[in-house]
């Protein structure tokens, strides 16, 4: 669960990149 929810904050960083 810990790893999906860190998955969610990195794709969400790159697409605020973005």
């Amino acid at each position: 669960m810990f790893t999906y929810f860190q998955t969610s904050i990195d794709s969400m960083e790159r697409i605020l990149n973005n």
